[in-house]
């Protein structure tokens, strides 16, 4: 594992470093200042998980992940924010807490690129309950869950996180999440080196 910032910014910038579009040169941007990305945790319902996934199109056909959320703009977001992206359930109002199921959990890693409202965008129709598009760069999406949480070790509580749409980690549940991401979580050799470089980037 790497063990200071310029390493991490060096293993940042390979080639092999791709989803379905190689990204390597938005991963050298956002490691290029002297601090780390922060960490967040993006929740996605299950009905909404394929429109999100696929994102919108643009006139090459080429398409970028993203999602929608209510309320105003989360403050700890900017670009380069590095975006661990759940699938989660709807709340169940009468139990007031998000019902557990084989189809929650972690999906995949993007990078938040920036926001744009809603409104301004009248080629998707998503209803008023949300105002901001949070438009994003996969590193790696999958089409199962890749981890699922281990609430205990990583210091949340479920419902409280699975409640906000964008949720802000603190500096050791951060450390905690990517922990766990390594030790457990079935992605690509190439994102987890990512993840490995962003470990350590923290632990500085």
């Amino acid at each position: 594992m790497l063990d200071n910032l310029s390493e991490f910014k060096s293993a940042t910038k390979t080639d092999d470093l791709h989803s379905k579009y190689k990204i390597s040169g938005k991963i050298e941007s956002i490691t290029s200042g002297e601090q780390c990305p922060e960490v967040a945790v993006v929740n996605i319902s299950q009905d909404h998980w394929l429109t999100c996934k696929n994102g919108p199109v643009n006139k090459n056909n080429e398409y970028h992940t993203w999602t929608a959320i209510p309320g105003s703009r989360p403050s700890f977001l900017y670009n380069g924010t590095i975006l661990i992206v759940r699938r989660t359930s709807t709340l169940n109002k009468s139990k007031n807490q998000y019902p557990i199921s084989s189809k929650n959990g972690v999906m995949g890693i993007w990078v938040f690129d920036k926001f744009e409202p809603v409104n301004s965008n009248k080629n998707h129709s998503w209803n008023s309950s949300y105002e901001w598009y949070l438009h994003c760069t996969s590193v790696e999406t999958r089409p199962e869950v890749v981890y699922k949480e281990n609430w205990s070790v990583l210091n949340i509580e479920p419902n409280k996180m699975q409640g906000q749409a964008v949720f802000k980690l603190t500096k050791q549940q951060q450390k905690n999440y990517l922990g766990e991401l390594l030790l457990s979580a079935r992605l690509s050799q190439t994102t987890k080196q990512f993840l490995g470089s962003l470990s350590a980037c923290k632990s500085v």
